[in-house]
């Protein structure tokens, strides 16, 4: 299912979307080359894990690159409705960093369809960068969360909606988030919407 509420208060209304492993949509792709300049997983799509990741690795010849995708349904908005707040939310279990820098991760829209069953490394679709969000985890999971009005808005005046990706420039930064298969539904990506 996917759970969805709407309440009004006045003539405000409010979205909240969290959906279950049946309608969310969300992926994870990785790249991994090893040290023999062995390429492997770039092809290989993984859209049922329970968890997504965002990350670079970089030791030596050895290179590792995950990333995260992430789609929401929004059209129970009317179209042209006023968004006046949107807030997409997280849940961050672990963070690895191997520098002493506080590790970032990059929210970005999606600018090409795709599909959780069948996209790839190889055939991600291109993105436009949003927010960067310092990660300071302190050993307990947490709540992320990413200020999407402006981005929500467009897409409801007509935009098309290809969703959000995690990605991250830094190296050797890892950051895990629940997706919409994990088991409890209170720590599934939740998107808030208030609107007109």
């Amino acid at each position: 299912l996917y759970n969805f509420t709407v309440k009004s208060d006045g003539t405000d209304k409010m979205l909240i979307l969290q959906p279950d492993s049946t309608e969310g949509e969300d992926a994870e792709v990785k790249y991994f080359r090893y040290d023999s300049g062995f390429e492997s997983f770039q092809g290989v799509p993984d859209g049922d894990s329970i968890r997504i990741v965002c990350d670079i690795y970089n030791f030596g010849q050895s290179i590792t690159k995950r990333e995260a995708l992430l789609k929401f349904n929004i059209s129970q908005i009317s179209q042209n409705s006023n968004i006046k707040s949107a807030k997409l939310n997280l849940w961050g279990f672990g963070v690895i960093n191997y520098s002493s820098l506080i590790p970032k991760i990059s929210l970005v829209k999606l600018t090409g369809s795709w599909n959780e069953n069948t996209v790839t490394w190889t055939n991600k679709p291109s993105y436009v960068q949003l927010l960067e969000k310092e990660l300071v985890y302190e050993g307990e999971p947490s709540w992320y969360e990413f200020d999407v009005t402006s981005t929500i808005q467009n897409w409801v005046n007509g935009e098309t909606n290809y969703g959000f990706g995690l990605r991250t420039e830094e190296n050797t930064v890892s950051a895990w988030i629940y997706s919409s298969d994990y088991p409890e539904s209170s720590k599934r990506p939740i998107l808030k919407i208030i609107y007109q």
